[in-house]
């Protein structure tokens, strides 16, 4: 029993660890948020991971335009979203959001006392809006979606719908599709408002060049997760072989290694960005996190990745296509399919399989203008959603005094 109990012990504490390192968090962030020092008025934000950290940019800004004494706290459960928020928004304290029991949720509530909490897309946690609720605290969601499938699975289980979704006071909706499922679901019509994709708005912030001596053509692979990386490589290779230089951008820094030892292995010269650029490179592997935008500045096409896999189910492909970067995706954006329709729609990028990719990148190098042109009209058609949202929300800002 003793034999069994410790092979058991151990299982559960290597399952743990890789856990943690797959994380990037320390043990003590699942239970305490930490010291925080903050007077006056508070709006706790919760963005879960690197896209939603993205996504509340814009009405970070504004909040801070509209009260510059204003506390803003964001929480986020990945390393990379965490990483975002330190990087991208000064004066605002970022936190790990701790597991979600009672106990844990109370303290954190008491720490941090919001006068108002916004939930960015998806992420409900029945223990932490339970408190918040039980606070008084306004609970808005903004940029919020529901997919079918998590509809389906609110239908079935009320206490669910009880214990997350009825809990809101203000839905923030990306489509009208979302506020019918919501509405179906029996959520008050006055409590549901399609101001549209934060994400289409983007940050105003000015972009930082990157003094980088590259040779053209470059392709940048954006947010790529395990066995893309591999198989994308290995259908472009007749146009690596042509002169394409690829920048291959992981999404979790826990994978840097792993990458690049795999990129080293095929026998193109390849470096990692860390360890400087040589200049006769075909594939460097970006080992730093922040970049990517910066990267796909500096592109003639990019691959947003995270859509080769059912896994993970795409990412955010304004990025690219808002800096003007004709922009391929593959076939899997169950997790974005708003987005994945209307840039299809306008004609803003293209979607592929493995097969064709080496084919659209050469497609797309040899004539830029036509994705470009779908990506100007998308853009003049879909702007304004932080400025509805913010409308929307703004009644519930806490105020001074």
């Amino acid at each position: 029993m003793f034999y069994l109990l410790t092979i058991a012990f151990y299982g559960v504490a290597s399952i743990l660890r890789a856990y943690l390192r797959r994380t990037g968090r320390s043990i003590r962030s699942y239970f305490d948020i930490g010291p925080l020092a903050l007077e006056g008025p508070t709006v706790w934000i919760h963005a879960v991971s690197l896209g939603e950290a993205k996504a509340v940019i814009p009405l970070v800004e504004r909040l801070q335009e509209h009260d510059s004494k204003i506390r803003i706290v964001i929480s986020s459960v990945t390393e990379t979203g965490h990483a975002e928020v330190k990087r991208s928004m000064p004066g605002v304290a970022a936190i790990y959001l701790p597991l979600d029991m009672r106990w844990l949720m109370e303290r954190a509530v008491k720490k941090i006392t919001p006068d108002l909490f916004l939930l960015s897309e998806t992420d409900y946690w029945p223990a932490l809006l339970r408190t918040l609720k039980k606070r008084g605290t306004p609970i808005v969601v903004v940029n919020g979606k529901l997919s079918a499938s998590t509809a389906k699975w609110h239908c079935r289980l009320p206490w669910l719908r009880r214990n997350t979704l009825a809990l809101v006071d203000q839905f923030c909706l990306q489509s009208e599709v979302y506020k019918e499922r919501l509405e179906a679901l029996g959520i008050a019509p006055e409590r549901l408002y399609v101001t549209g994709n934060l994400k289409f708005d983007g940050q105003k912030a000015p972009l930082k060049p990157l003094e980088l001596s590259l040779k053209k053509p470059i392709l940048t692979i954006g947010s790529s997760h395990p066995e893309e990386e591999e198989r994308l490589l290995r259908a472009l290779s007749p146009l690596l072989a042509k002169g394409l230089l690829v920048l291959l951008v992981p999404r979790h820094p826990h994978r840097f290694d792993e990458v690049a030892k795999m990129v080293l292995a095929t026998g193109w010269r390849a470096s990692r960005y860390s360890e400087g650029i040589k200049g006769d490179e075909r594939i460097i592997v970006v080992d730093q996190m922040g970049l990517l935008i910066q990267l796909y500045a500096l592109s003639d096409v990019a691959i947003v990745a995270g859509s080769f896999t059912e896994e993970v189910g795409g990412h955010n492909l304004l990025e690219p296509i808002r800096l003007g970067v004709p922009t391929l995706f593959g076939p899997h954006m169950e997790s974005q399919a708003d987005m994945a329709d209307l840039v299809l729609h306008y004609g803003a990028g293209r979607q592929v399989t493995f097969e064709e990719v080496a084919q659209e990148v050469q497609r797309a190098l040899n004539e830029p203008a036509t994705l470009q042109e779908g990506a100007r009209r998308l853009l003049e058609a879909t702007q304004g959603s932080v400025e509805r949202t913010w409308e929307k929300m703004k009644r519930l800002v806490p105020k001074r005094g």
